[in-house]
């Protein structure tokens, strides 16, 4: 299951970015991503997909998930 990221909320716009995601949902990327515009990770599971609705503009996800903000979950 990859994490995608998009440069439009609710999985619009275009997909800047692909990342792949282990079973356990670790995610990581050595790739130079540039969020200078902000942008909207999703990830689709088996059978419900889940996205952000606002804009990210770092990729230090563990700032707020899981401190401040709930973790992303998909089925």
């Amino acid at each position: 299951m990859p994490l995608y990221i998009f440069s439009q909320a609710e999985w619009n716009g275009n997909t800047k970015y692909t990342v792949q995601v282990d079973a356990k949902g670790n995610f990581y990327t050595t790739e130079n991503i540039d969020f200078e515009d902000g942008l909207y990770p999703a990830v689709q599971g088996n059978q419900t997909p889940n996205y952000m609705v606002s804009s990210v503009s770092n990729g230090q996800c563990n700032s707020c998930h899981g401190v401040s903000t709930e973790n992303i979950w998909t089925d």
